[in-house]
């Protein structure tokens, strides 16, 4: 009975967990994402060489001769990790502000009037 129960609520929460929609990301959090995902990249770089070259130390230590026929691919270091940092707009250049003609202003401030100036 236990198990029936258990199984059933596993089912259900899968089942809500599947009709979730995926989150919405906005720039900032797109642009984090791709530098942890470069982060993440870089560091396997990094271990792959420090493997190969423990494994070109081991070789020739030992003298290995059990694959001496076979292609011998050069340890390659990926090098520092480089980040290009995003375009910015500044902030009058934004796409979402409305343009200066048609901008009104907002409630309760007092606007100078121009009718009663002379020229």
């Amino acid at each position: 009975m236990k198990r029936l129960l258990l199984a059933s609520a596993f089912l259900i929460v899968l089942s809500t967990h599947a009709k979730l929609p995926m989150p919405v990301l906005d720039d900032a959090a797109q642009a984090k994402a791709a530098e942890t995902k470069a982060k993440a990249g870089h560091v396997t770089k990094v271990a792959s060489y420090q493997l190969c070259a423990v494994q070109d130390r081991l070789a020739a230590r030992y003298g290995s001769t059990t694959h001496a026929t076979a292609t011998v691919v050069p340890c390659m270091n990926p090098g520092a990790l480089v980040i290009a940092a995003a375009e910015l707009k500044p902030n009058g250049a934004s796409s979402a502000h409305s343009p200066p003609a048609s901008a009104v202003p907002p409630l309760g401030t007092k606007v100078p009037s121009t009718a009663g100036k002379g020229s």
